[in-house]
C-alpha cells in the first residue's frame, strides 16, 4: 500500500499534516480493498486514527 498509495500521494514531504492525511486516505482505501463491506472501512479509519493519534 505505501508504493501504490502513499507516496504517490505525496507521502510525508509536506507537512505533518499532509502525512496524516495521506495515511488516513491509504488505511481507508486499503479496508476498501479488502473487501466492500463497511466493517473494513471502518478497520481502516481506526487504524489510521490510531497511527495519527500516535503522531
Amino acid at each position: 500500500m505505501r508504493d501504490y498509495l502513499y507516496v504517490p500521494l505525496g507521502g510525508g514531504r509536506k507537512g505533518l499534516w499532509s502525512s496524516c492525511m495521506n495515511v488516513m486516505i491509504t488505511m481507508l482505501l486499503g479496508g476498501l480493498w479488502h473487501g466492500a463491506a463497511w466493517t473494513f472501512v471502518a478497520w481502516g479509519a481506526c487504524t489510521a486514527g490510531r497511527r495519527w493519534w500516535s503522531v
